[in-house]
């Protein structure tokens, strides 16, 4: 039995699906990098609540910490950041210095607007797989995958003005924000 050669999906289409996908870890990690310039959190380190057997911690970052542990660990990962902020965002304000608290809703409320846009699409096709039908469902799904880009920018551009006055600070200040 003879096998068909595999062919590559447009080069036009994959550029901009990778691109895509590219943005939008690229948007994950300012939207949660807009959440690092408010740090500290606050000055106090205090057990925000429990998340199934772990505590969310928060002190001048956020940690986890399990039951055997004394301070737990610094909560890292752009994708559990940004998870954690939507979900729990509101959770975690009342044990926010009172300055950032306003700031921080804000920056909630923008994170949870992000469009998740993830797309993934066999890299290879058969040849007579490939039809009209194929291409135009390609074409639709890049034509989203714009759209969700465009919307993600805006909404980044919309948390960096909330941040602004902060950067500012820090720069006047000769705070590098880490």
């Amino acid at each position: 039995m003879e096998v068909a050669p595999l062919v590559a999906i447009d080069d036009r289409a994959k550029k901009i699906i990778d691109e895509s996908n590219y943005e939008y870890f690229d948007d994950l990690i300012k939207g949660v990098g807009a959440f690092k310039v408010l740090k500290p959190l606050s000055y106090k380190f205090t057990r925000a609540f429990k998340l199934g057997s772990v505590d969310v911690m928060v002190g001048r970052w956020l940690r986890l910490r399990y039951d055997f542990q004394t301070y737990g660990s610094p909560m890292e990962g752009d994708s559990a950041l940004h998870e954690l902020f939507v979900k729990y965002g509101d959770r975690l304000i009342p044990f926010l210095r009172k300055p950032i608290r306003g700031d921080f809703v804000k920056l909630v409320r923008l994170a949870r607007r992000l469009i998740p846009a993830r797309i993934e699409i066999d890299e290879y096709l058969l040849p007579d797989e490939v039809g009209d039908e194929e291409f135009e469902i390609i074409k639709s799904v890049i034509e989203v995958a714009e759209k969700v880009r465009r919307h993600n920018k805006k909404i980044i551009k919309e948390m960096e003005e909330v941040i602004a006055p902060y950067v500012i600070a820090r720069t006047l200040n000769g705070h590098t924000g880490r």
